[in-house]
């Protein structure tokens, strides 16, 4: 689901840590801009070293002489993209999803929706973090085709970024969670049109 947009009316001072746990300066807030901080980096730093065996691989390749390690060490740096990729997307909200029928519905249904979705997510990468390990695990004992280690390093993308995930969306969950007790608590919050 995408982010629930709401607005605030006026919210007593006592209410408004449990609000919203994402304010600007709170220690969630804080981690979050941390972590998509450092993903973001991983990400650019993968992509520019892809760009660069890429461009290098296929220019070689031309004038006849071909590096045989290219396309593994890419095909791996893909993998870890994708996997830290996802993690800013979970932090982020920014999964592709369909809206139009979410946003009908009251604020408390959004909210409540979107809770039964994040648990649901949650429970798919625990399992996805299980047989991770294990793909990680196994890959101990294979090496790889044409570098000088294991599979091991490749396959821990895996794990690494389901967890990644999961502590994201649990975080996420605990806002939503204080977001759906202040709807109760009070009247104020509204969807915004």
């Amino acid at each position: 689901m995408g982010p629930v947009k709401l607005k605030h009316g006026t919210m007593p001072d006592a209410h408004k840590e449990t609000a919203d746990a994402f304010r600007p300066n709170s220690k969630v807030s804080a981690f979050f801009k941390w972590v998509v901080l450092i993903c973001e980096k991983i990400c650019m730093t993968i992509i520019i070293t892809l760009l660069v065996l890429v461009s290098a691989g296929i220019f070689l390749r031309m004038v006849n002489i071909g590096i045989p390690w290219v396309e593994e060490v890419c095909l791996y740096l893909m993998v870890w993209l994708g996997m830290i990729g996802a993690v800013i997307l979970v932090v982020e909200e920014g999964h592709v999803c369909i809206t139009f029928l979410f946003e009908k519905f009251p604020l408390r249904v959004q909210l409540t929706l979107k809770l039964v979705f994040e648990a649901l997510m949650v429970y798919a990468l625990v399992i996805y973090i299980k047989y991770g390990w294990v793909y990680m695990v196994n890959g101990k004992k294979t090496a790889s085709t044409s570098l000088p280690i294991t599979r091991m390093i490749p396959n821990a993308a895996i794990p690494v970024g389901a967890v990644l995930m999961s502590l994201c969306l649990i975080l996420l969950m605990v806002r939503d969670v204080r977001r759906f007790i202040w709807s109760y608590t009070n009247r104020t919050w509204e969807r915004e049109e």
